[in-house]
């Protein structure tokens, strides 16, 4: 998994990028600025959420999100279940970007259904001690 984020990592304008189950769990992450697994956890637990919601208003499969900020990006990749979080500047160029983390999503999602990575030491899971 690690070498996946690395890749997107590798793309002009991110950030970093990290991995979470349906719960919000943090599986692994890649970031340029070391961020709390707490906090990071925190917020897989909001996308997560932010992603259903949004699924749910559609009627229709899981498509990307992507929330702009004054100070960057985040881009959600769903992967059933789950989600690639990818952080970018404001400068990022999203098609480039997707040409990436499209394949990186696909990736991940198989090494999840694998069963290849377990879950990275840390925050408990959503709901105990995790602040909603």
């Amino acid at each position: 998994m690690k070498a996946i984020l690395d890749d997107l990592n590798a793309v002009a304008g991110v950030t970093g990028a990290f991995v979470c189950d349906g719960d919000g769990r943090l599986l692994a992450s890649s970031l340029k600025t070391p961020i709390s697994d707490d906090i990071l956890a925190m917020v897989a637990k909001t996308l997560n959420r932010t992603a259903e919601g949004v699924h749910s208003l559609q009627g229709k499969k899981a498509t990307d999100v992507e929330m702009v900020f004054e100070s960057g990006i985040v881009v959600l990749k769903p992967l059933e279940p789950g989600c690639l979080c990818i952080l970018c500047t404001p400068k990022v160029s999203i098609p480039m970007l997707n040409l990436t983390a499209n394949m990186a999503a696909r990736q991940a999602k198989k090494a999840i259904a694998g069963g290849a990575v377990a879950l990275a030491p840390g925050p408990a899971p959503a709901g105990k001690g995790i602040p909603s």
